[in-house]
């Protein structure tokens, strides 16, 4: 949220020229100036973890989430409102010692010039605000912090523990806020949308209409630690056989395919438009392949022809024109996640199979393995191996 500028068309066409602008951007000037500029080196320093001061982001949230919790607890004692954003001498010292005590690594001699310095500092009228605490205090956490991915499920177990993560993770903070009594509703994270797509379509009486960026059709929307890797195993249905089960199949499916498949035997319209860029390409062969055989299925891919200059972005699902759900999330691997965002996934509750991707990568030899053996872990270390940013 905090990268003004980098999106915005105009300044990014004059940021190897004006170095006002380069000054905004979180890329180094000498970095925007350079002719032999790659799209690589922009795309890390945007998409990086980011840093302040020296500090990564995921340091910053922690102080940050202590910083506040104090904040909250001076508010609650009566502290001015005037005050609301600082935290006194007292308050300062107090958050600074129990945050720095978090980290043995630290030598007792450096913890004490740490606390005299912040006391110092306080004692000369500088308000410790956030950005003032972490300056002093964050500094120091990061730079004993176990550092790469030990780092990062340190510190979030050291959150779990603390029990500072978010209480409220289904609450979003918005310029426009839920209104009450309205037909709407909003759904935070991947969970929640690709679950109510899930039930929108298997509500459906006459037609579904759908639309996708990127488009796996054998994706679970149905996970639990009970199902682990085995969420990607589907009951099928033979459209010869017996139908009279259809309602009972269609309760238990975990996936777009056997639910689809299901509806058009009892004669639900299927619409399926799908994005044909990028990985897409063998994404949409396989769907159309397996469903186009089916009456009332009707599945087209755009645009068709070869380009990597025009895509459609769309992403919804619309059910009997009665029931939409519309937004930015795809239908494919590497987009549920929970309002929590946990870190690791060692049951396979969240990120079942290939879903738990490794240094980037979303399978290992062949995008075949979306659909033949998508069930099989990218990993040999489950619990240990984070989830990656994208997720």
């Amino acid at each position: 949220e905090n990268r003004p500028a980098i999106f915005r068309k105009s300044n990014y066409r004059n940021a190897s020229t004006t170095q006002n602008t380069a000054s905004q951007l979180p890329i180094s000037s000498e970095l925007l100036a350079s002719k032999a500029v790659q799209f690589e080196d922009v795309r890390s320093k945007i998409w990086d973890e980011p840093q302040l001061k020296g500090i990564t982001a995921s340091s910053i949230l922690y102080v940050q989430r202590k910083f506040l919790q104090k904040l909250s607890q001076s508010s609650k004692s009566g502290a001015s409102a005037s005050a609301s954003s600082t935290l006194t001498k007292g308050e300062a010292i107090s958050l600074a010692t129990e945050i720095l005590n978090d980290v043995d690594t630290i030598p007792p001699s450096r913890k004490k010039r740490i606390i005299s310095f912040l006391s110092i500092a306080a004692r000369g009228g500088l308000p410790i605000d956030f950005v003032t605490f972490l300056t002093i205090v964050g500094v120091e956490y990061e730079k004993y912090s176990p550092s790469h991915d030990d780092g990062l499920r340190w510190r979030y177990n050291k959150m779990s523990n603390h029990s500072i993560l978010p209480v409220e993770c289904s609450k979003i903070i918005s310029f426009a806020p839920p209104r009450d009594n309205t037909r709407t509703e909003i759904l935070n994270c991947g969970e929640a949308v690709l679950t109510a797509m899930l039930n929108a379509v298997k509500s459906a009486k006459q037609e579904i209409m759908m639309s996708f960026w990127e488009f796996c059709l054998t994706l679970p929307g149905v996970r639990n630690s009970s199902l682990g890797n085995n969420a990607w195993i589907d009951d099928d249905i033979d459209i010869n056989g017996d139908k009279s089960n259809i309602s009972g199949i269609i309760d238990r499916s975990k996936t777009l395919l056997s639910v689809l498949k299901a509806k058009a035997t009892t004669g639900v319209k299927v619409y399926i438009i799908l994005n044909d860029v990028t990985i897409a390409w063998a994404l949409v062969d396989y769907a159309i392949e397996t469903l186009s055989t089916y009456d009332n299925i009707y599945i087209i891919r755009h645009p068709d022809w070869t380009v990597v200059t025009d895509t459609h972005h769309q992403k919804f699902v619309a059910v009997d024109r009665a029931i939409a759900v519309v937004g930015g999330v795809d239908w494919t691997v590497a987009r549920w996640d929970l309002p929590s965002h946990p870190l690791f996934d060692p049951d396979s509750s969240i990120h079942p199979g290939l879903e738990l991707s490794v240094d980037g990568k979303r399978f290992k030899k062949s995008i075949s393995e979306y659909w033949k053996s998508p069930q099989e872990d990218l990993t040999q270390y489950r619990g240990e191996t984070p989830c990656s940013l994208w997720q």
